[in-house]
């Protein structure tokens, strides 16, 4: 078994709104003989500071206890393509690099689009769409674990995701994949 832990980096929400936004943290066990299995997701508001106390202490136990079990930390590589975006994300990811490169953590920096492979539709299907508040990020974080388990090759994960009509007795999934 190996366990994911995949990090959708986002700004920090503006003090006083109702906005969801925030960074997708979720986790993932994924098995050589059965599917994978999501063991959680949150959403971490708040920006680069917060992620940095998140994962060296003990404000928030659940991220901090996640980082330390995960086998693999899967980040997105945020594109800063407008002058005007919001950088933090891309600070988020220098922070997740660093931290993973001292504390000799395995950090795969995933293209945006990787995710792509998995859809929100595939999320519902196999009942790993996140039911809280901040869904999308969340589901953006689950997106990125499921992409990264599809990319290693991982059959159980292979299997679950192929649409029901694509599988027949003589090819039990897509090879395209």
């Amino acid at each position: 078994m190996i366990t994911i832990l995949a990090i959708d980096p986002g700004a920090k929400q503006k003090a006083g709104t109702l906005d969801k936004r925030g960074t997708g943290v979720a986790v993932l066990e994924v098995h050589d003989d059965k599917p994978p299995v999501l063991r959680g997701t949150l959403l971490a508001p708040g920006g680069t500071q917060t992620l940095i106390d998140w994962l060296t202490g003990p404000l928030y136990v659940p991220m901090r206890s996640w980082w330390d079990i995960a086998d693999e930390v899967v980040v997105e590589n945020f594109l800063h393509l407008n002058a005007q975006a919001n950088i933090e994300p891309l600070e988020m990811v220098g922070v997740i690099r660093g931290l993973g490169a001292a504390q000799g953590k395995r950090v795969i920096v995933q293209n945006p689009a990787d995710r792509t492979i998995v859809s929100h539709e595939d999320l519902k299907r196999v009942g790993m769409w996140p039911g809280s508040a901040g869904h999308a990020d969340e589901a953006q974080a689950v997106r990125h674990a499921l992409a990264r388990a599809l990319r290693s090759g991982n059959r159980p994960t292979v299997e679950l995701l192929a649409p029901d009509d694509e599988a027949t007795p003589d090819d039990p999934g897509p090879s395209s994949w």
